[in-house]
């Protein structure tokens, strides 16, 4: 299920960022459409970790029009028509069990109460992004440096969907490698920007690929 939650989150990302910055309303829609997908398979998660870092990327943009556009009213009726029927037939099939079991148990109670104490550390996704990104971790980091400097949307879209993932699954209480997998993808765009970006760099920037992935070897 974590594999179903890493491709309906990406899929709502880049519908997302298709509607925000290239501003194709159909696409929230459709962002919509695998946000409800995501829900039917690991319940709020699927809606709540991207709904947030989308508000964030809108509010360091400052944009009202962008926050409005979070919300149509077509991709939210959309979104109940899919989640609603089977929701609504599991409670009527389990009644309160239901609740306890997918809602209480297996969100909020992970959320809160770790399964595993002994690896409930602050600093838990750090190792697994950087051994994660090998070999490309040092392109990675210089990605980040270097797309600092311009700050283009899809840098602040990429770095935001990235760290915000990552900042929010250690806000939580359980922890798992795999809940680290929604940020692979937009390093590893950060990754290729940082090796495109070597090109009109100096021989010395080279060491920013080569020595964390030594190091970390």
């Amino acid at each position: 299920t974590d594999m179903v939650l890493l491709y309906t989150t990406l899929m709502v990302m880049i519908y997302s960022y298709k509607g925000l910055v290239e501003q194709k309303p159909y696409a929230m829609i459709v962002a919509y459409v695998f946000a409800a997908l995501g829900v039917l398979t690991k319940g709020p998660v699927a809606i709540v970790l991207p709904g947030m870092i989308l508000l964030v990327f809108a509010g360091i943009n400052r944009s009202w029009s962008m926050v409005k556009a979070l919300f149509p009213w077509q991709g939210i009726l959309i979104l109940l028509a899919i989640v609603l029927p089977w929701y609504g037939y599991m409670y009527h099939t389990h009644g309160m069990e239901f609740i306890n079991g997918f809602l209480g148990l297996h969100n909020v109670t992970r959320a809160t109460q770790s399964e595993h104490p002994e690896v409930n550390h602050w600093w838990y996704y750090l190792p697994i992004f950087l051994g994660g990104s090998l070999p490309w971790t040092g392109a990675i980091l210089y990605g980040m440096y270097r797309g600092w400097k311009i700050r283009t949307d899809a840098y602040l879209f990429t770095m935001i969907m990235g760290w915000g993932t990552i900042v929010f699954y250690t806000a939580m209480a359980t922890k798992y490698p795999t809940y680290a997998f929604i940020s692979v993808i937009p390093f590893s765009l950060l990754g290729a920007f940082g090796i495109i970006s070597l090109k009109d760099a100096s021989h010395r920037a080279w060491w920013w690929v080569l020595g964390p992935t030594l190091m970390l070897w």
